[in-house]
């Protein structure tokens, strides 16, 4: 039979019990496993050719976990039938290519951080270039500065100097003009 066709081969049911009826001393799961049991052998089938049970149940309250699981077990089939094994294949299977699919995925990332990386890395060493450059353009600028107030300090320095000669030469003209008139008063006097 394929995987795909779905078959229901039979059913069964517990009579319908009353309050503290005559049904009462038995727990929902055995009178589950009774029904599967009793099915199967309708069916004319073994325990081991059942792929899957589906049973409901009224009131599951206090009846612990899986009422349908412990009915399946008390009607002697075994403990995972085929059909909730090859679901487990089939889970196992999913998973293991959402495993595949996310390594991939890791791996992709990966790669490209390492790439993103290498360009951070390349665009630091760029930053740190330009840093450097920067760094040295202000000593550049301030040894111009410094050589622009040295030259300004000159020029002051020339101003001075020429202003001293400025009066230094006007003190030599007056002096020149002094000593012609005392000359000009000797003659006089000489005469």
């Amino acid at each position: 039979m394929s995987e795909n066709n779905i078959v229901i081969l039979n059913g069964a049911r517990t009579a319908m019990g009353s309050f503290q009826g005559s049904l009462a001393p038995m727990s929902a799961p055995q009178l589950g496993g009774a029904c599967i049991r009793e099915a199967v052998a309708r069916a004319g089938l073994q325990a081991a050719d059942v792929e899957d049970v589906v049973m409901g149940c009224v009131l599951p309250a206090g009846l612990k976990q899986g009422p349908a699981r412990q009915a399946m077990r008390l009607a002697g089939l075994k403990k995972t039938v085929s059909g909730y094994d090859q679901s487990i294949k089939d889970t196992q299977s999913q998973i293991g290519e959402l495993k595949t699919q996310i390594d991939s995925a890791v791996k992709a990332v990966n790669e490209s951080s390492s790439q993103w990386r290498t360009q951070i890395n390349q665009l630091e060493t760029q930053v740190d270039v330009v840093v450097d450059t920067v760094k040295q353009l202000e000593q550049q600028n301030q040894s111009q500065k410094d050589a622009i107030a040295e030259l300004r300090n000159s020029a002051g320095g020339a101003d001075q100097l020429k202003q001293r000669l400025d009066d230094i030469d006007a003190a030599i003209k007056a002096f020149d003009q002094y000593r012609i008139q005392v000359n000009n008063r000797l003659d006089r006097l000489e005469q």
